[in-house]
């Protein structure tokens, strides 16, 4: 939770974090004002060692909600399998 929390970007918000108790799922859901802040935070959010190594596996970015503007919703998924014995 710290690393999110660190990784702060002006015009957009996490509306929905998900994080297994091992580490090995994660999704984020969020609003942003426009569509190239999602990358950006991304991009950003790897510089933290508890997810440097995770590998968004879905990725979804929609919008705007409105016709003439408004906020882009997306969605990121991550599942790491966990290596046999890494729970003993």
């Amino acid at each position: 939770m710290r690393s999110l929390a660190l990784r702060d970007t002006d015009g957009l918000w996490l509306t929905h974090i998900s994080l297994s108790a091992l580490g090995d799922k994660t999704r984020l859901e969020g609003k942003a004002l426009r569509a190239d802040l999602v990358p950006a935070y991304l991009q950003s959010l790897a510089e933290e060692p508890p997810f440097a190594a995770q590998r968004f596996h879905q990725f979804q970015i929609e919008g705007p909600e409105k016709p003439n503007g408004g906020n882009v919703t997306f969605s990121m998924y991550s599942e790491t399998p966990l290596l046999a014995g890494a729970t003993d």
